[in-house]
């Protein structure tokens, strides 16, 4: 329990905390390297901006240089001279070029005719005879129109004025002037844009600012060049001015670590600090854990305990905070719930309002006290209290009224408690009383005249004995409820004594017992007139299992099963109204005394039929003495005019009257009792229903021998 409570608050405090602050640095230092390559971006693009107009100043200069001497040359008579002699070499032409080089700026003049084939130059890499007429700075000045540009010159990249000498409106030849785009011209323009700076073509590095630059990326931009122990970003531009046919392009570069070095000391500096609060964050959360997680886990101890049955101390409150006033809550509803669990406890054996035993624990009371008095062989006596018409005085009174007359019959009934002897709350307007038998209508008397004489209400008291018919607890209630009841009918506001189960008043009156009754009151007095007679006590239980046995043989639902089970619990009910002489009788009864039992099954439909719930039972209760061949009682109905409830009791109670011993005769066994089955089939019973009730019993392999009740 300890160590789940701090899994479940510390760790997941901390854990939490943790987390939430490595997400906030590691956000901090994503954003770090977004801004960094942001930037890279941003200075490479300034690089490039700085390169192009840097290339574009240098190679205007060097254009307009150049322009200025190729537009000198063509007009100087030397020049024009030779250019219109065929006959000069290229030696001549040279050194004719070379004399008249003014400008450190250009690295060489040439003398092209005008076809565009060189006729002589001041540089060896360009030898007499070799075609320039590709180059578009020529062509233009073949035809009139002098230009400058970058060309290829014999393999090599070089800014070129090229300016037409003219023979009136002929075009005699060319002068060119030229400047390499090498180391030197690159590293110019390097210096200008603060870069290193390259020309390439395709991959191919042309001429660079720094010779470790050997091959271009194939990308446009990109963001690691290595030179060395250093790695650059950069990016592609176009040289402005070029006319060559090769495409030439720039290159911008700058070293990385000059932009990101500052990042790079803030992710550091990050880094730092996401360790070091990390390990603060520990101990101080751990810390913050702890003050959180101790009085929860108190709480949690406690209210385990409480869980299984044992009642926590008191919270130690230290803080006036949420969990203060949560610990606070605690003691409050654990102390409101152990009041409410005692007073649950107390009002599981005590009536509330009396103060008397409840229903349930006078019941265990009397049950205790039935044993009790069994095995010791003492007499004792159940007093069932029932106050005539309380429930009209309550609503005439108000429940007020009615609340206090209960309590002062309580205390009348609690005058006549002694030792061992118990009292209780029976029911609404029901109070119950255990005395010696002895002492039982005295005390019944002297109590019903003192609610006479100290309420405004009156009350009708039935006394039942302990004895051989009432020895089971439910019979012994059976007993005196009946008294009660015989006391109301006899006008009320007296006592009665439950004689015997010998049904020899009217008939109304125990249906009116009845009607006021459950089925587990019927219940018990269908197994009141089992009880009468040791041969057939269980008769009905038995039918009742041999009948469910029957129609779940059948395959019928569980709901007729049931239905069958209840009719045969009742169906001899109605013997209730038969004298014990007649039931007992050992030798053969007169037709008068058949006449009495041939009533049984009307009298039993009407009591049954005094219970709602119970009026299904009652076609197989009138019914179950009917025969096949309609010589049965007490209709004489015959064949499938006979409920199907009533054919099942039939076959069932027949069988257990044959196999059960009497007091007149030996009771028969298994198989006699089978014969006698099958040769009723078709006249007594129901021939479908004998035979599979013959098959059922067989399943069951009842031995042949006689059974007692």
């Amino acid at each position: 329990m300890k160590r789940h409570a701090k899994r479940s608050i510390r760790t997941r405090i901390l854990a939490h905390m943790c987390v939430t602050f490595a997400v906030i640095i590691c956000t901090a230092i994503f954003m770090v390297h977004a801004i960094m390559r942001h930037q890279l971006g941003v200075a490479t693009a300034e690089a490039t901006n700085r390169s192009i107009a840097a290339a574009s100043t240098n190679i205007e200069h060097e254009m307009s240089v150049l322009k200025f001497e190729s537009e000198y040359l063509s007009t100087h008579p030397g020049i024009r001279s030779i250019a219109g002699n065929e006959a000069v070499n290229s030696v001549s032409i040279a050194d004719v070029l070379k004399s008249l080089k003014r400008s450190q700026f250009c690295d060489w003049y040439s003398l092209t005719d005008s076809r565009g084939s060189v006729r002589g130059s001041s540089t060896s890499r360009l030898i007499a005879g070799a075609d320039l007429s590709g180059c578009s700075t020529i062509s233009s000045a073949k035809v009139g129109i002098g230009r400058a540009g970058i060309e290829f010159i014999g393999g090599r990249p070089a800014v070129v004025s090229a300016s037409p000498i003219r023979l009136g409106d002929y075009v005699l030849a060319t002068v060119e002037t030229g400047k390499w785009v090498d180391h030197s011209f690159v590293d110019n323009v390097a210096k200008s844009a603060g870069a290193v700076i390259a020309f390439t073509e395709g991959r191919h590095v042309i001429a660079a600012s720094d010779t470790r630059l050997t091959s271009a990326p194939g990308q446009q931009s990109f963001d690691s060049l290595d030179l060395g122990d250093r790695s650059y970003v950069g990016s592609k531009f176009e040289l402005p001015q070029t006319y060559s046919s090769f495409p030439i392009e720039g290159i911008a570069l700058i070293p990385s670590d000059d932009v990101s070095r500052p990042f790079m000391v803030l992710t550091r500096g990050l880094i730092v600090l996401l360790v070091s609060s990390l390990i603060v964050l520990v101990l101080s959360s751990s810390a913050i854990a702890y003050s959180l997680a101790h009085p929860l886990q108190r709480l949690a101890e406690a209210a385990h305990e409480m869980a299984h049955g044992r009642w926590p101390e008191r919270q130690l409150i230290v803080s006036d905070d949420e969990i203060g006033f949560l610990q606070r809550s605690f003691d409050e509803m654990a102390l409101s719930i152990r009041e409410g669990n005692e007073r649950l406890l107390t009002m599981l054996h005590v009536d509330p309002l009396t103060e008397l035993q409840n229903h349930r624990t006078f019941r265990e009371s009397l049950a205790l006290v039935v044993q009790e008095s069994l095995a010791e062989e003492r007499g004792m006596a159940l007093v069932l209290i029932d106050l005539d018409g309380f429930e009209k005085f309550n609503q005439r009174s108000g429940p007020d009224m009615a609340d206090g007359v209960l309590k002062d019959i309580a205390r009348i009934v609690r005058r006549y408690v002694t030792d061992g002897q118990r009292c209780g709350r029976y029911g609404g307007n029901e109070f119950a009383l255990i005395v010696d038998s002895a002492e039982g209508e005295d005390i019944a008397e002297r109590v019903r005249e003192q609610i006479h004489v100290e309420t405004p209400v009156t009350a009708s008291v039935g006394v039942a004995l302990l004895n051989e018919q009432t020895k089971r607890l439910d019979l012994l209630v059976l007993a005196a409820e009946i008294a009660v009841s015989q006391a109301k009918e006899g006008g009320r506001n007296r006592v009665r004594v439950f004689e015997s189960f010998d049904f020899t008043g009217d008939e109304v009156e125990l249906q009116r017992f009845v009607h006021h009754s459950s089925y587990s009151a019927v219940k018990a007095l269908a197994e009141a007139v089992d009880a009468k007679d040791e041969y057939t006590r269980g008769h009905s239980r038995r039918v009742a299992e041999y009948a469910a046995s029957l129609a779940k043989a059948l395959d019928y639902d569980d709901g007729f099963v049931n239905l069958v089970y209840t009719s045969g619990t009742l169906h001899d009910v109605g013997k209730i109204g038969v004298p014990d002489v007649v039931l007992k009788k050992t030798g053969r009864l007169t037709e008068q005394e058949f006449e009495l039992i041939r009533k049984h099954p009307e009298l039993g439909e009407k009591i049954v039929a005094q219970i709602p719930q119970l009026r299904d039972t009652l076609p197989g209760i009138r019914h179950h003495h009917e025969r096949w061949d309609g010589k049965g009682y007490p209709d004489c109905i015959a064949g499938e005019a006979i409920p199907l409830v009533a054919r099942i009791l039939a076959v069932a109670d027949s069988y257990d009257a044959m196999t059960s011993d009497r007091s007149y005769r030996k009771g028969m066994g298994h198989d006699v009792a089978i014969e006698q089955i099958i040769k009723g089939a078709g006249h007594q019973f129901d021939p479908e229903l004998a035979l599979k009730f013959v098959e059922v019993l067989n399943q069951e392999q009842q031995p042949d021998v006689p059974r007692a009740a």
